[in-house]
């Protein structure tokens, strides 16, 4: 005994629908309902940085730590996007990781403006003799 074929499901052209099945199939696909309000991007944003500068951590090695894109970072620090799990389990692992040496930045600032100097002259120096065996 051979089953019958359907017959193919004709294709709907939604600008070919009355306003009302418009806004009937708006209606079942879930468009226009109020899903309540949207959690404030800010407390998250800020505590991220909080905690990516705690562990001395730049954007670019933030994001390799999250494995995430640089620019995700970006949008989460500055609060463009809403807080989801996946923020979560980010902040999670970023609290958990350790605070890392001092950058090289952090550790110029904190030094004593001579020895700064000193510094300076020293790579200066160096520089010059480098160029010097070049010529």
């Amino acid at each position: 005994m051979k089953k019958k074929k359907q017959p193919a499901k004709k294709m709907i052209n939604y600008r070919d629908l009355s306003p009302d099945e418009q806004a009937k199939m708006e209606k079942d696909m879930g468009f226009g309902v109020d899903h309540g309000p949207r959690p404030d991007p800010a407390p998250f944003a800020h505590k991220l940085k909080a905690e990516r500068l705690r562990a001395g951590l730049t954007q670019t090695e933030c994001a390799r730590l999250l494995d995430v894109s640089l620019h995700t970072i970006c949008k989460w620090e500055k609060g463009a996007s809403a807080l989801s799990l996946t923020q979560e389990a980010a902040l999670g692992r970023l609290r958990a990781a350790k605070p890392a040496t001092p950058s090289l930045q952090q550790q110029l600032s904190a030094m004593p403006r001579a020895k700064l100097e000193r510094l300076a002259a020293s790579l200066v120096k160096k520089k010059g003799a480098r160029d010097e065996q070049a010529r």
